[in-house]
């Protein structure tokens, strides 16, 4: 009787086990492999502003760094500490994991994931203080040359930018020549990826203006219009810049311009 019962319940495992669904092998997210030390600090770089953290150990520390978004600065607490994981996700809704272990002599104290520019913090706004800012960066002497896109008789140049502690200032200028009014639909700032091949994704930062003078709404034929942007400080790796796209309403007249992170790094310090 004894056996009539194992029978049973191994026939009962068996069909549960095979009830059972596994997983896929693109369920799996891969971790990285991160080594710490005690005495030095490693930053991770990454695409996006960091939304959580999560330390399978209290033996590593991690905090993201001052004044950005998208930097963790990660250190061990305790030498020698049996391995575990941490745990980021982002706020594109991505989830990144990595076994961390300890290693008196790391290869690298910053890792850049996926070439990522780096997301400073959102300044606090004294609008204010920015339009005066922008009032008299509008006369200023332009520093910024061959930087410009023309179609259909209307055209775009940036000819300035100058920075003010944690703020850049884009100075543009917006000229139509045709006899027909540019009403504005989109008016973007955003960081991408160069293309390298045609079936590659291309990853968009979008970044939010801080305040804008002068009319982004339209610009009426034959006129000239100038605007100054202001948005927080930024960086671009050597494979991404900087897109100003400005799409006409209801109309084809769209224009593009790329800035290089030389560019950026040419702005000058306002006193």
């Amino acid at each position: 009787m004894k056996w009539y019962y194992l029978i049973i319940l191994f026939s009962f495992n068996s069909v549960k086990a095979q009830s059972l669904k596994r997983f896929s092998d693109s369920s799996y997210i891969r971790s990285y492999s991160l080594d710490v030390t005690d005495n030095k600090t490693t930053n991770l770089i990454f695409p996006s502003a960091i939304k959580s953290v999560d330390r399978g150990s209290k033996d590593i520390l991690a905090q993201k760094a001052g004044g950005v978004e998208n930097i963790l600065k990660v250190k061990a607490g305790v030498k020698s500490f049996p391995e575990t994981n941490l745990t980021v996700i982002t706020t594109d809704g991505k989830l990144y994991s990595f076994v961390v272990g300890y290693n008196p002599k790391p290869s690298y104290q910053s890792i850049n994931i996926e070439t990522s520019p780096v997301i400073y913090s959102v300044p606090e706004v004294n609008k204010p203080e920015l339009a005066e800012y922008c009032l008299g960066i509008t006369d200023s002497p332009s520093n910024v040359h061959s930087l410009a896109n023309r179609h259909a008789k209307v055209s775009i140049a940036l000819n300035a930018l100058y920075n003010k502690e944690d703020v850049l200032f884009c100075r543009l200028g917006f000229h139509n020549r045709s006899a027909l009014n540019y009403d504005i639909d989109q008016f973007r700032f955003y960081i991408r990826d160069y293309q390298k091949a045609r079936r590659t994704a291309t990853q968009e930062v979008e970044i939010k203006p801080l305040y804008i003078s002068g009319d982004t709404a339209t610009i009426k034929g034959h006129t000239y219009a100038t605007w100054v942007v202001a948005l927080s400080k930024f960086t671009i790796p050597d494979d991404k810049f900087l897109a100003i796209e400005i799409m006409e309403k209801n109309g084809g007249r769209s224009l593009f311009l790329k800035v290089k992170n030389r560019h950026i790094m040419k702005s000058k310090f306002i006193y």
